[in-house]
């Protein structure tokens, strides 16, 4: 008899992501926000909204999973469901941190790796309409799907 080789379904969604994105965001899973703004102690908002590592902790979990300063941090997670984009908030880790609606919760920081290290190319097709786009970050543009993680 042959055998069919059935392929997971995470992992085929990890492909398809993978396929169009060209790259797979590092999640790191830290106990609550003080620990992951211990961790990844600086970062830097660019005019256009992104927000970059600037400096992380050589012997945190940021760092043992292979985040560096240039890597870009694209979305948190805040307990299960909460969902936050940084938007160009260098102190968005140090706001989770404060006492108040978060204490507690554990977080999940999401980081797009290679920003500025290596030679990319990036080919986008769209679509011409008759009216402007009108989008101001990448998620408005794509919405919660382009960072879908596999944990």
């Amino acid at each position: 008899t042959v055998l069919e080789e059935v392929e997971d379904p995470l992992v085929a969604r990890h492909n398809y992501r993978k396929g169009i994105t060209g790259s797979v965001c590092l999640p790191v899973q830290y106990r609550d926000a003080f620990q992951a703004e211990q961790d990844v102690y600086r970062l830097h908002a660019t005019d256009c909204g992104r927000v970059f590592v600037k400096q992380v902790n050589d012997h945190g979990p940021a760092s043992a999973k292979g985040v560096r300063p240039g890597d870009e941090l694209v979305r948190m997670r805040v307990g299960r469901r909460k969902f936050f984009a940084p938007e160009g908030d260098a102190g968005c880790l140090r706001r989770l941190a404060e006492p108040g609606l978060f204490t507690g919760q554990p977080v999940m920081l999401y980081f797009m790796g290679f920003s500025g290290k290596l030679p990319a190319e990036v080919n986008v097709q769209i679509e011409r309409c008759s009216s402007p786009l009108g989008f101001s970050t990448v998620n408005d543009l794509v919405g919660d799907s382009a960072f879908e993680v596999v944990e």
